[in-house]
């Protein structure tokens, strides 16, 4: 913007006294701002989104295939785990009430 005795290059319409400088049209000089800013462009490319692998299975097969096996080994180990301390703890309630 141009203050005082000297004009601005860009916008220039907008010259005026310091005191009218302070107290300017703020929408007119956005207004103007904006006029002269390059527009937006519209085919810019994005980037993709990164995933996390320990979240999303299919990007962590992508990086290591044998993720598929290992899963698949621990949660049949989960399973039979499960399954072992479930048959313990009925041992245990008839041993005790049998005794």
């Amino acid at each position: 913007m141009g203050i005082s005795k000297k004009s601005s290059n860009v916008c220039t319409s907008l010259s005026s006294s310091r005191r009218e400088a302070l107290q300017i049209d703020l929408a007119r000089a956005l207004s103007q701002v904006h006029s002269a800013v390059k527009p937006i462009k519209k085919d810019a490319k994005r980037s993709v989104m990164k995933k996390n692998l320990l979240k999303n299975l299919n990007v962590m097969l992508k990086l290591n295939p044998y993720a598929k096996t290992a899963k698949r080994m621990s949660l049949l180990a989960e399973a039979q785990r499960v399954k072992a301390k479930k048959e313990k703890l009925t041992f245990v309630v008839y041993s005790s009430v049998y005794c």
